[in-house]
């Protein structure tokens, strides 16, 4: 598993550092994170992400992490669940 960006998975929105921290992370592009997330390569996305002229929600940070290999499932469960 890659290192997270912090020490563990959001319950409130994430912050526009730590929306291009996880992407940075795992090592893509603006538009290839829009790419894996949405569908798209339309990196506008993620660019407003991370300058904070839009909000990720938790479930779009929670997806990112998971596909790009800096969570696991039991921690997105736990999320989900209430427990962290």
């Amino acid at each position: 598993m890659k290192k997270r960006p912090n020490d563990s998975l959001l319950t409130s929105a994430p912050t526009p550092e730590q929306m291009k921290a996880a992407r940075i992370n795992a090592g893509l592009t603006q538009a290839q994170a829009s790419r894996m997330i949405f569908g798209t390569g339309n990196y506008h996305t993620f660019q407003n992400y991370e300058l904070g002229t839009r909000q990720a929600s938790v479930g779009t940070y929670i997806l990112l992490m998971l596909m790009t290999e800096q969570a696991t499932v039991k921690e997105a469960q736990a999320v989900v669940e209430g427990r962290m």
